[in-house]
């Protein structure tokens, strides 16, 4: 289990860091996670759908750091540091659900999401 779980996390870093494509690609092949379903959506109609968030953190793109941060960092705002980023977090028996959102036109819009089945560890 735990060398599926480093598997997971090797895969899920280098996919968000290549783009949509590559992650998606892995995605379709690994049941454990699903990335960028809900890009383009706003904050509202995330709300609409899951209801309300376990969490919500908003932060400068400098302070995404970690195994699941970094990534989205790394990919998406590395030529903005000081964007704001807003992470929301779902947790239920369906698994969890993160959101990063950036405010456009004075909305919160999705531009990366991750879906990661019941079970699977970081």
């Amino acid at each position: 289990m735990e060398g599926k779980m480093k598997l997971l996390q090797y895969v899920l870093a280098f996919g968000v860091f290549l783009g949509l494509t590559t992650a998606m690609k892995a995605a379709d092949n690994n049941p454990d996670y699903i990335v960028n379903q809900s890009v383009g959506k706003t904050e509202q109609e995330i709300l609409n759908r899951f209801g309300r968030p376990k969490s919500v953190e908003t932060l400068a793109a400098r302070e995404l750091i970690g195994p699941l941060r970094g990534p989205v960092r790394k990919d998406y705002f590395h030529h903005q540091p000081n964007v704001q980023v807003r992470e929301v977090y779902y947790h239920s028996k369906r698994g969890e659900n993160f959101f990063w959102l950036t405010q456009k036109s004075k909305k919160w819009v999705v531009v990366t999401d991750l879906w990661v089945a019941p079970g699977v560890q970081f």
